[in-house]
């Protein structure tokens, strides 16, 4: 039998493509259920595959979906969202749009990346890769929404030398009007 042609692959493709192609609290409710269907993991991976603009954003809309419901259950959402922006190959900007949201989400129902994610583990990772990057976006955002400002500015200045290569949503973080907020009280 064709796996790529099998019917629950086909049918969890089908309900992908019927998804707004853009994030919503709708579509969101509506991509989790999917997520219930046979080979939804495969139909996930198929549109975030492909160059189609529209599918792929329907892709990013069920792995919100799957994301906030790790976040739902006090799981470790970092590791659930670094896994589907790597097996996406994710652009620095869907990474910098997807984990941001995800963040903010996660900070406002207890869960904030900082429960899952300290700096040594970061600063170990290559931000170079889409798993890397998806983790450092995590932990700096989580940092910028926390005004940990001075944290920041630690994180880097913490960094080896020659480890100063990232994306300009990382570069940005790292520049932000708060990164000269060394010493002010409440900042850190």
């Amino acid at each position: 039998m064709d796996v790529d042609g099998h019917p629950g692959l086909e049918a969890a493709k089908a309900a992908i493509r019927a998804l707004p192609p853009k994030w919503t609290a709708a579509s969101e409710r509506a991509a989790g259920g999917l997520w219930r269907l046979p080979r939804a993991a495969d139909a996930v991976e198929y549109a975030l595959a492909e160059p189609q603009e529209g599918l792929r954003e329907r892709g990013w809309v069920m792995v919100r979906a799957r994301v906030a419901e790790e976040i739902g259950s006090g799981r470790d959402w970092t590791r659930e969202a670094a896994v589907w922006l790597a097996r996406a190959g994710a652009t620095w900007r869907e990474s910098a749009r997807v984990t941001g949201d995800l963040a903010w989400r996660a900070r406002a129902e207890g869960f904030s990346a900082l429960l899952f994610l300290d700096e040594a583990y970061v600063a170990s990772l290559d931000p170079d890769t889409a798993r890397g990057r998806a983790l450092w976006h995590c932990f700096l955002t989580t940092l910028r929404y926390d005004f940990r400002c001075v944290a920041i500015e630690e994180f880097f200045d913490a960094l080896p030398a020659g480890r100063d290569h990232a994306d300009p949503y990382t570069d940005a973080l790292r520049a932000s009007p708060c990164s000269g907020a060394r010493g002010r009280r409440g900042w850190r």
